[in-house]
């Protein structure tokens, strides 16, 4: 996302504890203005007040204390700045992981020692979208959140869809993400855009 970004035109900081990762993505690099550092935005890797946006896709779901994240992107952020919020979402019918809140009161110990894994049989927990609401970083409103991810464009069917035009599919997936009880269930990722204040 960050080579798209800044092919784009916008100034990027892709940063990751990841040294394989940012070389991988330095060996995709065409052109832009990205620079790549190895840091953890927990321990706040960014100055502060130098972001204007901070996107957090499929990270939180890795950490075990995800609200410490939150704050130091925050941190990061210019008045008016967004932190974008993506995770796998905790309420899909085909997920089985404890929610952050079964966690959150507990010791969260055992989780430090397994976080920042790479790939999702690493995910610590995972988040409705009531927790996210919870875990939005002091001096920041939620400006939007939502469901995205509709099981109606994967499997099986996806195929039946491939008779209606792309128009008519959009359609049925907007109806669908509009209503949250069966998004909620039926959608593998959520989304959720704090603003700071």
């Amino acid at each position: 996302m960050g080579l798209t970004l800044a092919e784009m035109g916008y100034a990027v900081v892709a940063a990751d504890l990841r040294h394989d990762f940012l070389l991988y993505s330095r060996e995709k690099y065409e052109y832009g203005k990205i620079d790549w550092i190895v840091g953890n935005i927990e321990y706040n890797c960014f100055r502060p007040a130098s972001s204007d946006v901070v996107l957090l896709c499929e990270l939180l779901e890795h950490c075990a204390y995800p609200e410490a994240i939150l704050i130091a992107a925050a941190s990061s952020l210019r008045e008016g700045g967004i932190i974008v919020v993506t995770t796998p979402n905790g309420e899909y019918i085909r997920h089985h992981l404890p929610s952050f809140r079964s966690v959150r009161d507990g010791d969260r110990g055992l989780l430090a020692q397994r976080q920042y894994g790479p790939d999702g049989t690493d995910h610590l927990f995972l988040y409705s979208g009531e927790e996210l609401h919870e875990l939005r970083p002091p001096g920041t409103s939620i400006h939007k959140w939502g469901y995205m991810g509709s099981i109606l464009l994967s499997g099986r069917l996806a195929k039946c869809l491939k008779m209606f035009s792309e128009e008519r599919i959009k359609r049925i997936v907007r109806r669908f993400e509009r209503r949250k009880g069966v998004a909620r269930r039926l959608s593998t990722g959520l989304y959720c855009v704090y603003v700071k204040n």
